[in-house]
């Protein structure tokens, strides 16, 4: 009997680690302001403010840029994540493979795979960086910005260059709202290698 209670008492220890990772995914959805929908594939869970998306440009004839910061929840990674998309609307067929935002001093360079469509000679092309521990101080870093408009670099076989430009209200609120829900909390460790990022000083 007494081996039995021990062995109970062990499993509830190490329960106490797991449970205090959980993101409260409910809350994160019961607030105001926000969409929340599923993605295309009908998996990962997206909650979003209203007012998006923000504005972008890129320096490219006739291309046109457009921003989304969101929260997604995604059960096969079993972690919730912020996430930035970039969507570009251009006539040149872009396919970068880097993804470089400037804030403030430091210089975050993503690998990204981007989802491209091609309708009537213009592309559509959609570059996707979630944060994992490592890259979520970007967010934190734009938050804590004075500035509301970042540079950023697609590299490729060609080089092009944008900016985003975030209320950055809005992005204080997401970035505190995730760290008070438990995001901090989560073990990103294997998310990791899905969104890798190097963080370097500016050359500027």
């Amino acid at each position: 009997m007494k081996r039995i209670l021990c062995l109970a008492a062990a499993l509830v220890l190490l329960c106490v680690p797991a449970l205090a990772e959980d993101f409260d995914q409910v809350a994160l959805e019961q607030m105001d302001a926000y969409d929340v929908m599923m993605d295309f594939q009908q998996v990962n869970t997206i909650v979003r403010p209203k007012d998006q998306p923000y504005a972008g440009t890129i320096d490219m004839e006739d291309g046109e840029a457009a921003v989304y910061l969101d929260f997604i929840q995604m059960p096969d990674e079993n972690a919730t994540l912020m996430r930035l998309m970039l969507c570009l609307t251009t006539y040149e067929f872009i396919g970068a493979s880097e993804l470089t935002i400037t804030v403030g001093d430091k210089d975050y360079i993503f690998s990204v795979f981007p989802e491209i469509s091609e309708y009537d000679l213009t592309y559509f092309e959609d570059y996707t960086i979630c944060m994992t521990d490592e890259s979520l101080p970007m967010i934190k870093a734009m938050a804590r910005s004075k500035k509301d408009t970042f540079a950023f670099q697609l590299t490729g076989a060609k080089g092009y260059t944008g900016t985003i430009t975030l209320p950055l209200d809005t992005v204080a609120d997401m970035y505190d709202t995730y760290i008070d829900l438990g995001g901090a909390q989560q073990n990103l460790t294997l998310c990791r290698d899905l969104w890798p990022v190097m963080i370097e000083k500016t050359s500027k």
